[in-house]
């Protein structure tokens, strides 16, 4: 993805160092069907600020996924939904239900 395609996310009119994407992304489990449902991935990339140390590159293992994107490694997160709002909303909403499933 391009890093015009990432939208900042804001947290009361600041900057979170976070942002968020729409994926273009189909699974194969459902994408043999027009009448599958939809849904909508929404990446969210956070700066791994820690610099990695000397001769660590190839033994650095994190518990949960990164990206690296030119000289920069991300955290990675994923939001799986059917809901149509803004990105950034959506992504404010999920946090709120705090690991609730999604009904609606």
């Amino acid at each position: 993805m391009e890093d015009e395609q990432w939208h900042t996310i804001y947290k009361e009119k600041i900057k979170t160092g976070q942002e968020w994407a729409d994926v273009g992304f189909v699974p194969n489990a459902i994408g043999h069907s027009k009448s599958s449902p939809e849904y909508r991935y929404i990446a969210i990339r956070e700066p791994l600020e820690q610099d990695v140390l000397p001769g660590m590159e190839q033994d650095l293992l994190f518990p949960f996924p990164t990206l690296s994107m030119g000289d920069r490694r991300y955290k990675l997160f994923a939001i799986v939904t059917n809901r149509e709002i803004d990105g950034e909303e959506l992504v404010h909403w999920h946090r709120q239900r705090c690991g609730k499933s999604e009904i609606s």
